[in-house]
């Protein structure tokens, strides 16, 4: 039997109690047509394609289950054409803009919020995994991390997103971030990154929360406005145009090489050629042989 996530269940309850119990007639399942399914997604306010998407991909996934059952002949999500998205591409800040960032927190928050913004800014991880990171995850003496898993909608969970673990080498930015926060939560063990407001593990929705440090810090330093998760973004494109080897940063962030080349080939195109052009120049600017005249005389 499939065992989903206490997260994942939840999510669909939701969904089932305030959309499709809402929207979708009342009646036996198998008297459900294809135009009551449009009907109902029709009512819907999304927020993108994606939205609606996940919304019948659930509702489909319960009428095929009756349909194995033997309920019902044909599944009436069938022929209902998904909505075309296009996924938003990155919105890294620059490195001046991480700096403005970090300023403002460290003179107007509490030191643990700085510790946890300058962490997820130069490791790149996932929200979740920097919430769900604990000390025993990490290795001074090799100066990485091991990422097995995070925290989504306050569950803990065994695995990352791509249900692979993975190390990830700590810079001195990052380094010196776990050496402060030691004196907050290190001798407590568990979690290394605490809420300060609560003493306990952040909350996913605390970080995203318009009414939290984020979103005020970037108010108030007159910074175009970014959702948390574009920390990891900063993270890749810095390392890019640093001229990191996109392999690497790809193993870092947990991405396949081919994954992390679509997401960020932009930065990636611009990197090689600011470095093709700096070896253009250098070539300009320094001792060029001239043509021998038997060579150039040459057709």
């Amino acid at each position: 039997m499939l065992s989903l996530k206490a997260s994942t269940l939840t999510q669909y309850k939701r969904r089932l109690d305030h959309f499709w119990k809402i929207h979708l007639k009342n009646g036996p399942i198998d008297q459900t047509r294809y135009s009551d399914i449009l009907e109902a997604l029709g009512k819907g306010a999304w927020s993108s394609g994606k939205s609606r998407n996940n919304e019948l991909s659930m509702i489909r996934g319960m009428f095929e289950f009756a349909k194995r059952d033997g309920l019902l002949k044909a599944n009436p999500c069938d022929d209902v054409e998904r909505a075309s998205w296009q996924r938003p591409p990155p919105d890294p800040f620059a490195l001046k803009e991480v700096h403005i960032m970090l300023d403002f927190i460290k003179k107007n928050y509490s030191e643990q919020v700085a510790n946890f913004t300058q962490f997820m800014f130069f490791t790149g991880l996932r929200t979740n995994e920097g919430i769900g990171l604990k000390w025993g995850d990490v290795d001074f003496v090799h100066n990485e991390i091991k990422v097995e898993g995070g925290i989504v909608y306050d569950e803990e969970t065994a695995t990352t997103k791509t249900h692979k673990a993975r190390k990830v080498r700590l810079n001195s930015a990052a380094l010196e971030a776990l050496t402060k926060q030691k004196s907050f939560t290190f001798l407590a063990g568990g979690h290394i990154f605490h809420d300060p407001k609560t003493g306990k593990t952040w909350a996913y929705q605390k970080i995203t929360d318009t009414r939290t440090f984020w979103a005020r810090t970037i108010k108030q330093t007159g910074l175009r406005y970014r959702r948390p998760y574009n920390m990891r973004h900063t993270y890749a494109t810095i390392g890019l145009m640093a001229g990191a080897n996109p392999a690497y940063l790809a193993k870092q962030l947990g991405h396949s090489v081919k994954v992390f080349f679509d997401i960020y080939a932009d930065w990636i195109d611009g990197a090689d050629n600011d470095r093709e052009m700096q070896k253009i120049e250098a070539s300009l600017h320094g001792n060029i042989p001239e043509l021998s005249p038997e060579r150039s005389g040459q057709r």
